[in-house]
C-alpha cells in the first residue's frame, strides 16, 4: 500500500507539471509547442491499471513518450495517482486532468470504456487532438462489446483527428468507415529494445533450471480461446524430447479444461513479472505463437513477437496475416510445417542480423515517432486555419 504522504506527493509533482504547460504561451504551431519547445502532454484512456502482469500497450507507449519527452498523464479510474518516472505520471482523474490543461493530445483507446465517448471528447476540440487507437478486433472473445461500446467505436473512427491501427485488416475496416483523406497511421504492436536486448548477459530463472539439458520450446502471454492447445498438444506427443515451457495467465480457463496439461513434457509455470521476462526468454531454445488462424488473430499484432525478435530468439508461429511480414519468423501453415519448422529452428543458428534489424524496426521509440510526427503535422494544419 503507498502512504498516504506518498500520493499526495505524486499528486503535487502531477500538478506542477500541468501548471508548466498550461502556463506556456500560446503559438501559431498550435499544439505542438510549449515555451520550452517541448510536446504537449499525452493523456492515455487505457482500461488496464498500470501494474498488472501483462505489461501491454497503454504502458509501453506511455513510457517511450515520457522517454522522448512528452510530458504523459496515464488516467485510470481507483489508480493511485503517482509519478512512475520523470514526465511520466498515474491519475485516478481523466475529468480533472483534462479540465486543467489548455491543450494536449487525447489518446483513446478501443478498449477504453464506452463511458469515454465522442460527445464527451467534441467539446475538447479547440484544445486537444484526439487520436484512437484501434488495437483489436471488437470481439467478446478478448473483452466485452455491447452495442455503447459499438457505436463509440464508429463514432471514434469517423470523428478522431488521427486513427491508429495495429494491423492491415484493422487498417481496412477503419478506411470503409473514415472519410477519405482523413488521416489512419499504421502502428503496429512493437518492443522496448533497451529491456530485451539479446547481448546482455541473462540469468537463468531458478524454475528454468530444470529444463537445462533438453530443447525448451517457449511461449508467453495469455492462454486462451485463440491459443491453438491442439497444436501444441500434437507437438507434445510427436516430440516427447522437447520441453514445452508456457508462461502467462489461464485468462479464460481453457488452459485447464484444454488437457494439454496432462503431457508429461507439457509446464505452465503461470504468469511472470515484465522485468523478468528477458530472463525467461533467454532459457527459449525456440520462441513461439501457436494461435488459431481466425478473425480475431488475424487482427492481431503480437507484442511479443517484436519481443521474441529483440531477445534474439528463432521464432516459429502459426500462418498470421501479421507474422507473415518479417524474414525472421519461421510459418508453420500446418501442424506438421509447424513442427518441422521447430526442428529446423532447433538444428540452426538464429540469424542475429535480422532478428535485430526488424527488432530495431519495431521498437515503441519508433512508433511514439511516428505518431508525434503525425501530431506535429495536425497541430500545423490547425494553426494555420486559425
Amino acid at each position: 500500500m503507498i502512504p498516504p504522504f506518498a500520493t499526495r506527493l505524486a499528486r503535487a509533482t502531477f500538478d506542477r507539471v500541468v501548471r508548466r504547460v498550461r502556463g506556456a504561451a500560446p503559438s501559431t504551431s498550435g499544439l505542438t509547442a510549449r515555451s520550452d519547445g517541448g510536446p504537449p502532454p499525452l493523456v492515455l484512456t487505457p482500461t488496464v491499471p498500470w501494474d498488472i502482469p501483462l505489461f501491454q500497450r497503454p504502458q509501453q507507449l506511455a513510457i517511450a513518450a515520457a522517454d522522448a519527452g512528452w510530458p504523459v498523464i496515464y488516467t485510470m479510474p481507483g489508480e493511485t495517482p503517482r509519478t512512475i518516472r520523470p514526465n511520466l505520471h498515474v491519475s485516478d482523474d481523466l475529468e480533472g486532468t483534462l479540465a486543467r490543461l489548455d491543450r494536449c493530445v487525447l489518446l483513446v483507446f478501443s478498449t477504453t470504456s464506452s463511458a469515454v465517448t465522442i460527445e464527451r471528447i467534441e467539446p475538447l476540440r479547440e484544445r486537444a487532438i484526439v487520436v484512437y487507437d484501434f488495437i483489436d478486433e471488437q470481439h467478446n472473445d478478448i473483452y466485452v462489446v455491447d452495442d455503447a461500446m459499438r457505436r463509440r467505436h464508429a463514432a471514434l473512427v469517423r470523428g478522431a483527428d488521427l486513427v491508429l491501427v495495429t494491423a492491415d485488416r484493422l487498417e481496412e475496416q477503419v478506411r470503409a468507415g473514415r472519410e477519405a483523406g482523413r488521416p489512419i497511421l499504421r502502428s503496429p504492436n512493437a518492443v522496448d529494445l533497451k529491456h530485451f536486448d539479446a547481448t546482455v548477459p541473462r540469468q537463468r530463472p531458478d524454475d528454468m533450471r530444470r529444463f537445462a539439458r533438453r530443447p525448451v520450446i517457449g511461449y508467453y502471454g495469455a492462454l486462451a480461446t485463440w491459443f491453438d492447445y491442439a497444436l501444441v498438444d500434437q507437438l507434445a506427443a510427436e516430440r516427447p524430447a522437447y520441453d514445452i515451457v508456457l508462461l502467462g495467465v489461464d485468462y479464460d480457463r481453457t488452459l485447464s479444461r484444454s488437457g494439454i496439461l496432462r503431457r508429461p513434457n507439457v509446464y505452465f509455470l503461470g504468469p511472470r513479472p515484465y522485468d523478468r521476462l528477458p530472463d525467461y526468454l533467454a532459457c527459449f531454445d525456440v520462441a513461439t505463437i501457436p494461435f488459431v488462424v481466425n478473425d480475431i488473430t488475424e487482427s492481431t499484432s503480437p507484442i511479443k513477437l517484436f519481443e521474441y525478435m529483440a531477445g534474439g530468439r528463432p521464432i516459429v508461429t502459426t500462418d498470421m496475416r501479421e507474422c507473415r511480414k518479417y524474414r525472421s519468423v519461421a510459418i508453420g501453415r500446418t501442424p506438421e510445417e509447424f513442427i518441422a519448422a521447430i526442428d529446423r529452428a532447433l538444428r540452426r543458428k538464429p540469424d542475429a542480423a535480422t532478428l535485430a534489424a526488424e527488432a530495431y524496426e519495431n521498437s515503441w521509440a519508433r512508433r511514439v515517432d511516428d505518431l508525434a510526427r503525425e501530431v506535429t503535422r495536425l497541430a500545423a494544419m490547425r494553426g494555420a486555419r486559425t
